[in-house]
């Protein structure tokens, strides 16, 4: 997960050094694969149990924000 993260952020520079725009997705997908991995080690570092549901709820609202930004809404069609 960790390289992973590192590759997007590197990736998401380099597209910006070429002059694209920043993707806030691509800060949402860190802070995603963050969450998860806290949920993973959640075990073995004995956390308690509310600490793990709050990291779930953190998990569930990171991805329905992710999706809201990466949905395409319906497209309009422009009058003139």
């Amino acid at each position: 997960m960790i390289l992973w993260t590192i590759s997007e952020l590197i990736a998401t520079e380099i597209r910006c050094l070429g002059g694209e725009r920043v993707q806030v997705a691509v800060f949402v997908d860190v802070a995603i694969a963050a969450t998860l991995r806290k949920l993973l080690i959640g075990d073995i570092e004995n956390t308690s149990v509310e600490a793990k549901l709050v990291n779930l709820a953190a998990l569930v609202v990171l991805g329905l924000v992710r999706w809201a930004l990466t949905c395409q809404p319906f497209s309009r069609k422009k009058e003139g």
